[in-house]
């Protein structure tokens, strides 16, 4: 899915920023890029098989669940998909603008 996306869009996947007040006449907002603490398209994948691993029916044959491995990996998984969707930037398919949705 995630190919498929990039081959139209090559800037599809958010880019997460750090918001902060700026001390510049008429602009509301600087931002810098969000160091490695978010959930990155790569992870992404990654998250998204093993949260489809244990939402899918069990094979009576297969191995276990970790529970204490989906326990202890949550809370991580959880900020990052908030630091990567808290602020960020957007790019759409032939528009030349950058993006960044405002906060609620």
């Amino acid at each position: 899915m995630l190919k498929d996306m990039g081959r139209v869009n090559p800037d599809f996947y958010p880019k997460p920023i750090i918001q902060r007040p700026s001390q510049t006449a008429g602009v509301q907002m600087d931002w810098d890029d969000r160091p490695d603490d978010y959930l990155t398209k790569e992870n992404f994948v990654k998250v998204y098989e093993k949260c489809g691993a244990i939402l899918h029916s069990d094979n009576p044959f297969g191995s276990k669940v970790d529970y204490d491995y989906y326990q202890s990996s949550l809370p991580k998984w959880r900020m990052e998909v908030v630091n990567l969707l808290n602020a960020h930037t957007i790019k759409l398919v032939g528009d030349r603008n950058l993006y960044c949705p405002l906060p609620h």
